[in-house]
């Protein structure tokens, strides 16, 4: 058994809590077209089943679309296009006025209907004979969603209203949909919010997030609530983040938020333990809360996309620079910040949470699930990364990165992409045949595989925006295990006895080392240290195979399977 065990070890050369490479080969690049320039990058986009991609953003002055350059009507503007899976430009809307709108989250349904939120100041006239509704000034930042066909005709549009003073602060932060037919939009406001003629209201003074639901085929509010409340007055160098939103086939919302002031959520008080913390809520089909969990430590720990998967399941994608205590598991930085994936239960429980990075600057940005649960996450890395075993070297400063993931948190694969200047991986999402579909900007020039992108196509722009293609990510079949990457001498020759029945033997791991146990599954069962003689309890674990991680007095970090009898 300690010939088994010492095959099975691997080392994980990142911080935190990580896993063991299921190894399988990146697919390919297939196809990257250029689709826009300008700032800012485009940070919200959706794939159909058919490969069509729409991309919503926000812009001043002017950006170009395809081939077209766009101006703004105002000081910002926010705009929707869908493209085809070539790259072409089926069709634009842009919602302007003098002042001020920005689009801040996107979503589509079954149908290849597409919905977005933000925030608007002014009227706007949208077509087919409807309108937002805005103010005479910068006091009025108004809600609002709206439902556009397939082809691009809005349908229907709701919004927030001002108050009795003519006074109205709230904004969409992020749409969704259900499998019955149901919109949910959370976001932010100051006081009070009505849509329609339902209310909801925060303590005096301080600032809310709520949570919505609206028919998706006509737009009718189904109910207004509160999801949680900023504790103190909004002190105007206080930065609200955007409320994330993941809904289950069943209607229940999960609300997640980065937040840096304390946070009253149910009957809960949450208070950031560093610079921003995140939290996860849970509230069933009728809007009531569940759950909440807290995730964060001394730094920056900022919560970037969720999904969520069949069974409910919840997945979130995390940016860190410090120790990041989620429950009872700590997500330890290689470097200056790393990017992590946790998952939750439907009850609330941390599945498990990992990170990858290295030394550098590097980030997980979205997150999209194939049906059988495989979460990809994309974002970026600096000069050299670590995801799971996997080590990565940038073209340049920084490179796009995707990730792709078993539901159990093992990494299968990981594909890059980059040149000399700074490129960043935003958004992704499945066709579907299976076609994983990546949205982000590059500076200069990149290369996607055999494939070069160059900015010169924009004349003197330098950042540009692209969609692009790789073929068959999630039907990638798995290879023969790679051979293991050159490693320092392991300070242990084994574990033993295994089977194990009453205590595991963990030769050369430091007495007190922590040691963790996880499931077939991928959860967190116990968490223990290790005796004066070097072992660890098995007592009172369930007969089964386990995941069992370490760290020696090297620092190296350590993953074997023990069987439990």
């Amino acid at each position: 058994m300690r010939t088994l065990f010492r095959a099975l070890l691997t080392l994980l050369a990142v911080g935190g809590l990580n896993t063991t490479v299921v190894a399988q080969n990146a697919p390919d690049w297939l196809g990257v077209q250029i689709v826009g320039n300008g700032y800012p990058s485009m940070g919200y986009s959706a794939v159909d089943s058919f490969g069509n991609t729409y991309v919503a953003g926000t812009f001043s002055d002017s950006i170009r679309v395809g081939g077209k350059v766009r101006r703004s009507m105002g000081r910002l503007d926010g705009y929707l296009a869908k493209y085809s899976p070539d790259g072409a430009v089926a069709w634009y809307q842009q919602l302007g006025s003098a002042g001020e709108e920005s689009i801040t989250g996107i979503a589509l349904d079954e149908a290849g209907n597409v919905y977005i939120t933000g925030v608007f100041e002014f009227s706007i006239q949208l077509g087919s004979q409807l309108a937002l509704l805005g103010g005479n000034s910068t006091d009025q930042d108004k809600m609002f969603v709206i439902r556009y066909s397939p082809g691009g005709k809005p349908e229907w549009a709701r919004q927030s209203r001002a108050d009795v003073k003519g006074i109205s602060t709230a904004y969409g932060g992020s749409v969704a949909t259900d499998a019955s037919g149901q919109l949910y939009v959370a976001g932010i406001f100051d006081n009070a919010m009505t849509i329609g003629a339902v209310s909801t209201a925060s303590p005096a003074n301080t600032t809310g997030a709520f949570l919505a639901r609206f028919s998706a085929a006509t737009g009718a509010l189904r109910s207004l609530t509160t999801a949680f409340t900023y504790a103190v007055p909004p002190p105007s160098s206080i930065n609200y983040f955007r409320p994330l939103l993941a809904v289950t086939a069943l209607g229940e919302a999960y609300v997640l938020n980065s937040f840096t002031v304390p946070v009253l959520v149910g009957n809960t008080t949450l208070t950031s333990r560093g610079s921003i913390d995140g939290l996860v809520a849970k509230y069933d089909a009728q809007g009531r809360f569940e759950w909440v969990q807290q995730l964060g430590g001394a730094g920056v720990d900022e919560i970037r996309s969720c999904a969520v998967d069949a069974g409910g399941n919840l997945y979130a994608t995390l940016a860190f620079n410090a120790a990041s205590v989620l429950g009872a598991t700590t997500l330890i930085p290689a470097g200056e910040y790393d990017g992590g994936l946790a998952k939750y239960s439907p009850r609330g429980e941390l599945l498990w949470a990992h990170s990858g990075g290295g030394p550098g600057y590097d980030r997980y940005n979205g997150i999209c699930l194939d049906p059988a649960g495989n979460p990809f996450v994309v974002g970026y890395f600096q000069h050299t990364a670590q995801i799971g075993g996997l080590p990565l070297i940038s073209a340049g400063g920084l490179d796009v990165l995707v990730v792709a993931y078993t539901p159990g948190g093992q990494v299968r694969w990981a594909q890059q992409a980059g040149g000399p200047g700074s490129d960043v991986g935003d958004v992704l999402g499945l066709d579907a045949q299976g076609d994983l579909y990546v949205t982000g900007s590059f500076f200069r020039d990149a290369d996607f595989g055999a494939i070069q992108l160059a900015t010169s196509y924009y004349n003197h722009f330098d950042n540009c925006q692209f969609v692009g293609r790789l073929g068959n990510a999630a039907q990638t079949p798995p290879m023969p295990q790679v051979p293991q990457i050159p490693q320092p001498p392991r300070p242990t020759s084994g574990l033993y006895p295994n089977p194990a029945t009453e205590q595991v033997n963990l030769p050369g791991i430091d007495v007190g080392s922590r040691v963790r146990f996880f499931d077939a599954v991928g959860r967190l069962v116990r968490e223990g240290s290790t005796s004066s003689n070097h072992q660890v309890s098995v007592q009172g674990l369930a007969p089964g195979l386990y995941t069992l991680q370490t760290t020696a007095a090297t620092g190296l970090r350590y993953t074997g399977k023990l069987i439990v009898q």
